[in-house]
């Protein structure tokens, strides 16, 4: 009885690790592996070309009065200053007494991004102010922008702003530029175009001002 006793005893400790669960082996390696959902990706459809309107050409058409490096004359002082956009907003220059006979002033005109195969024609003015005088027109522009001369500044006009101004009178010139912008249908034909007479849709129309030079004479 004793050893019936002692074989139950023995045998308890494996038939409490028999009633443990039961865990299924791992896969061999390289066996079947369980074949996992997969997306298929959406087609992608890309961007299309954003529209350029009259709104997005005033907005990055730069036009600058001032008088170039070149022009400045000896003993001049000249200084730009810009806004926060980094556009000329004013541009001061400080000439020697007595005025010279002349003193050459440019309108330039650009456009900083590309315009593809945009085309817009400028049709400006530019005015004088002699001793705070009344505004006083003293030249016509007009041209073609296209992507090819858009950003390099050369289009505009130069001007001898002391053209009729009596140089041993004038203290002071304020210089400034009108500018209405056209925005020409996409295809058409340049070579057939009159910048200073063509005109388009109103809602092709735009108009800008340019900063103003302020010339002293001390």
């Amino acid at each position: 009885m004793r050893r019936f006793s002692f074989l139950i005893y023995a045998l308890c400790p494996l038939m409490a690790l028999g009633c443990g669960k039961m865990v299924e082996p791992k896969a061999p390696a390289g066996g079947p592996v369980a074949e996992q959902a997969t997306e298929t990706p959406a087609e992608i459809t890309p961007p299309e070309e954003s529209t350029v309107d009259i709104g997005t050409i005033e907005y990055n058409m730069h036009i600058a009065t001032l008088i170039a490096d070149a022009d400045v004359p000896e003993g001049a002082t000249a200084e730009g200053h810009d806004n926060q956009r980094r556009v000329l907003s004013l541009f001061t220059a400080a000439v020697p007494a007595p005025a010279p006979d002349e003193l050459w002033v440019s309108t330039q005109i650009s456009y900083m991004e590309n315009l593809r195969d945009l085309a817009v024609v400028y049709q400006g003015t530019l005015f004088k102010k002699v001793n705070k005088g009344e505004a006083e027109e003293i030249e016509k522009f007009s041209g073609i922008l296209t992507r090819d001369n858009a950003k390099d500044k050369s289009a505009g006009t130069r001007v001898n702003i002391m053209d009729g101004v009596d140089a041993s009178a004038v203290s002071e010139i304020q210089a400034y530029a009108h500018v209405k912008l056209l925005l020409l249908p996409k295809d058409t034909d340049l070579s057939s175009v009159d910048p200073a007479t063509v005109t388009v849709d109103r809602a092709d129309q735009g108009f800008l001002q340019s900063n103003p030079a302020q010339i002293t004479f001390k």
